[in-house]
């Protein structure tokens, strides 16, 4: 939120939105909180479904009377993002000698599911990458990227703010 500085008269004065400033902070650390467990920033829908869920639970804390119906709320969006939770923990990552990609596999077979192109420049992190498992989908192969290639492998702390993380989807593995 921008503060803007003004006087009038001999007064000092500066104002903003406190609100919008408080949610940021807690949406960055839920952020955080999410990156850590799943291995991916939360999806929109969780937290809408979450806020909706927790005057519930609190009484006092949000001045509505009643509830309203998750999906009433849910149906503002256009496709509520569905929730694709992944285990990290059952999977490995490591380099392919001859292209330098990661190379993401479930344990212990080692079948690879993901392989990732993963470069840095300039603060952002470019990930060009293919699924190679019909199992898995796009966000739980994101999920294994962020956790696996980028945190794991390659020592980048995916809880940082102002890291960007950009995914480009190949659609045939380079071989």
């Amino acid at each position: 939120m921008a503060w803007d500085h003004y006087e009038v008269e001999q007064l000092k004065l500066i104002s903003g939105d406190a609100t919008f400033d408080t949610l940021r902070g807690a949406l960055q650390k839920l952020r955080r909180e999410y990156l850590e467990r799943h291995g991916r920033p939360p999806y929109l829908a969780e937290l809408v479904y979450t806020l909706c869920r927790l005057p519930d639970a609190s009484q006092g804390l949000v001045e509505d009377a009643s509830l309203p119906l998750v999906k009433d709320v849910l149906s503002a969006f256009t496709s509520p993002t569905p929730t694709d939770h992944i285990d990290p923990g059952e999977y490995e990552a490591g380099f392919d000698e001859e292209s330098e990609d990661v190379c993401i596999g479930l344990r212990p077979s080692g079948d690879t599911v993901v392989r990732a192109t993963i470069t840095r420049d300039e603060g952002v992190v470019n990930v060009s990458y293919s699924v190679l498992s019909p199992d898995l989908s796009d966000a739980a192969a994101r999920c294994l990227i962020r956790s696996c290639g980028v945190n794991w492998l390659l020592g980048i702390d995916i809880r940082d703010e102002n890291l960007v993380i950009h995914f480009e989807r190949r659609e045939t593995p380079r071989t």
